[in-house]
């Protein structure tokens, strides 16, 4: 166990530039993402009969037939825009306000989750929801979690399983040679004791006579 979290330890500095790969990958598809998706989820068409500008809670948000909130923006949007009975406002973003790209400090949490995978097609509908369907937005989502979850975090895995495989088969060499050198090593001590014992016993016979 010892080896084990040593050769861990002894890895950490082979990753160092995957590890920095990650974080250039979440900064550049952060910077993107603000490009394009700054402020999407601020807006929500709420029912007139239900604004209550006090209490968000208590108001009735315009949903699709698979019941996901339906986000609109407040600039003019010709891919979508709210049903009569319904008027567009600003209702912060969704996930208590992390789930955004409004600043490249939250676009880089939002794009770590979407690279990890963590429900990032649930991210991708509601990007949907936001424009009507967009396919630049679209293909924006999917090159996040090819690029970033598919090669860059399994290459990362790869070299630390590359390294691990190198210091176990360095460790298992290691351990076969101190074996050898114990085994010759025991192997002349039982020479030399039998020798000892040959001398010992022949200058024993002489003074016998």
């Amino acid at each position: 166990m010892r080896a084990l979290v040593l050769t861990l330890l002894n890895s950490l500095p082979s990753v160092l530039n995957i590890m920095l790969l990650f974080g250039f990958t979440l900064v550049i598809f952060g910077t993107i993402g603000v490009q394009l998706l700054k402020g999407l989820f601020q807006g929500r068409c709420v029912e007139l009969l239900t604004v209550n500008e006090e209490d968000w809670t208590q108001e009735t948000y315009l949903e699709n037939t698979d019941g996901d909130t339906l986000y609109c923006q407040l600039k003019a949007n010709p891919n979508f825009e709210c049903p009569t009975g319904y008027t567009c406002l600003v209702r912060g973003n969704p996930d208590v306000g992390l789930q955004n790209w409004d600043n490249i400090f939250l676009a880089v949490l939002t794009q770590f989750e979407m690279i990890t995978m963590e429900g990032w097609s649930d991210i991708m509908y509601k990007i949907r929801n936001a424009n009507g369907g967009n396919k630049v937005m679209d293909s924006f989502c999917v090159l996040s979690v090819v690029f970033g979850a598919f090669f860059v975090l399994n290459l990362m895995i790869a070299v630390q399983y590359n390294y691990l495989n190198e210091s176990m088969l360095e460790v298992q060499q290691n351990r076969e040679k101190e074996a050898k050198a114990a085994e010759a090593e025991m192997k002349e001590n039982q020479l030399q004791k039998e020798l000892t014992d040959k001398i010992i016993a022949e200058n024993g016979g002489g003074d016998d006579q």
